[in-house]
């Protein structure tokens, strides 16, 4: 084989280098009144995106002119403690903290909840078995299996809120009849 074949087959140094360095998509920041500032998070709505987030809201601690930090689902909205004299070099400060932001991971708990699948409370069993076409104990087999991912948090006087202060995992149990 000859070396421009070879060369054909992988890809050289400066392919594999451009592809890490290739530009990657930037948040979008807005302003909420004149002291907070919301970052809504590229990408999916996923875990590796809300991951990205918890490290962001982690590296805004340093911040010394900031009077809040609340990580939400994919966003994060930071209050000022005085409103910023020039908003575009807040932004600015924003992209960059957000270019060196990497993913962190925080340690969660496993949180089982009771689920009745029958009686009054399954009005929505036969919906699903007909949409699916599965029997009821294969809807509740499935459903009861699964291991869902979930964020949660608290505010003051906010009974549930999108705030992702945790993030646990949940296993439906089903309860006796």
């Amino acid at each position: 084989m000859t070396s421009s074949a070879t060369q054909s087959r992988h890809h050289s140094p400066n392919v594999l280098s451009a592809q890490r360095n290739a530009p990657q998509p930037q948040p979008h920041i807005s302003t909420i009144g004149a002291r907070a500032f919301l970052l809504d998070a590229p990408g999916d709505f996923d875990l590796p995106t809300q991951r990205r987030v918890w490290a962001l809201s982690q590296a805004l601690k340093q911040w010394d002119d900031l009077s809040e930090i609340v990580p939400g689902m994919t966003n994060l909205l930071a209050i000022f403690k005085t409103t910023p004299e020039d908003p575009d070099a807040v932004t600015a400060r924003f992209h960059e903290a957000w270019e060196q932001a990497e993913s962190v991971d925080i340690k969660g708990k496993t949180i089982e909840i009771g689920v009745h699948y029958g009686g009054e409370h399954a009005i929505d069993l036969a919906a699903l078995c007909d949409q699916s076409g599965l029997s009821d104990r294969e809807v509740i087999r499935l459903h009861y299996e699964g291991i869902y991912t979930v964020f949660a948090g608290k505010r003051a006087g906010v009974r549930l809120s999108p705030r992702s202060r945790s993030v646990s995992t949940c296993r439906a149990r089903p309860c006796p009849p």
